[in-house]
């Protein structure tokens, strides 16, 4: 079934609003709910409008560079994870944080959670650095499963 002048104008508008929103930095499923349609729908409407942008590629390979650069920077943090000094251990786990919540978002597993933690002891901290560590490596391989085409993106409902 063809779409109407009327159709297509108004998911024009959407995918322009829904773009905008996503490089504000809006999740999305927020950008989703605001607009009153699926998140399936939302990331549909982003990933064309990427390779619409006429980058030469697609959308996969932007990903692919973007997955490696964050990559490479959560790497750079290791020294200072290793450092002596608490306060620096403290800060790189929060730059952690933020390159894996950015790397998520890139690959869309970006599902909201809420997690408390406090830090009682050093013994504590560098539990909580491993398993940091170990879920950024989790995360990593599965983003480069999901670049190499062997697992799909999941999409949270």
């Amino acid at each position: 079934m063809a779409q109407s002048a009327v159709q297509k104008l108004t998911r024009k508008k959407r995918i322009s609003d829904a773009l905008n929103l996503r490089l504000a930095g809006v999740q999305v499923q927020d950008i989703a709910a605001q607009l009153g349609v699926h998140r399936d729908t939302i990331h549909r409407d982003l990933t064309k409008a990427v390779d619409d942008l006429g980058i030469p590629g697609n959308a996969m390979q932007l990903r692919q560079i973007n997955a490696l650069r964050f990559e490479n920077l959560f790497h750079s943090l290791e020294p200072a994870l290793q450092s002596d000094d608490l306060a620096i251990r403290i800060g790189a786990v929060g730059q952690g944080v933020r390159v894996v919540a950015a790397q998520n978002r890139l690959l869309g597993l970006d599902s909201p959670t809420k997690t408390e933690h406090t830090i009682t002891s050093t013994t504590t901290v560098s539990i909580e650095i491993r398993a940091l560590v170990e879920q950024v490596q989790a995360n990593n391989a599965r983003a480069r499963a999901i670049i190499a085409g062997k697992v799909e993106p999941q999409v949270a409902s």
